[in-house]
């Protein structure tokens, strides 16, 4: 059995903050999150996604949790307001994408297979 495990918010904000390079490339965007943990299929990444979302459907499920700011969640044609504390599932292969996004949006991302 492994040991309990707690992931700062602030330690991953600083590491996103200073990572020189991207950490995912899609076309058109930079860096867009930071891996915090990750454990067989699942994963753990601190995410913001700038003024615009670049990003694409992925091959696994994803739960978003907002930590800060606001957005709206383009999701299979409606929009999803986002405020702090709010949890978003999106199934995996669905085109998604934040917009109408704050400043200070960023959100943890849970990537996972069910």
């Amino acid at each position: 059995m492994e040991k309990s495990q707690v992931f700062p918010l602030k330690s991953a904000k600083k590491k996103f903050a200073a990572s020189p390079r991207p950490t995912e490339i899609i076309p058109g965007a930079t860096k867009l999150s930071e891996l915090v943990f990750s454990k067989g299929d699942l994963q753990l990444r601190y995410y913001e996604p700038g003024k615009i979302d670049h990003q694409v459907p992925h091959d696994q499920e994803e739960l978003y949790i907002v930590i800060s700011g606001t957005a709206e969640l383009d999701h299979g044609g409606r929009k999803i307001y986002c405020n702090p504390g709010d949890s978003i599932f999106v199934s995996k292969g669905e085109v998604h994408r934040f917009v109408n996004i704050s400043d200070d949006f960023s959100v943890w991302v849970i990537y996972f297979n069910a």
